[in-house]
């Protein structure tokens, strides 16, 4: 339950520091 909380965290930061980021948390 606390894995899909976690991949929206990656994703927000993501999308807030560096696209290539948000990529990277994509494709794990």
């Amino acid at each position: 339950l606390q894995t899909w909380y976690y991949q929206i965290l990656i994703f927000l930061a993501g999308t807030l520091s560096d696209p290539e980021v948000e990529i990277d948390a994509l494709t794990i």
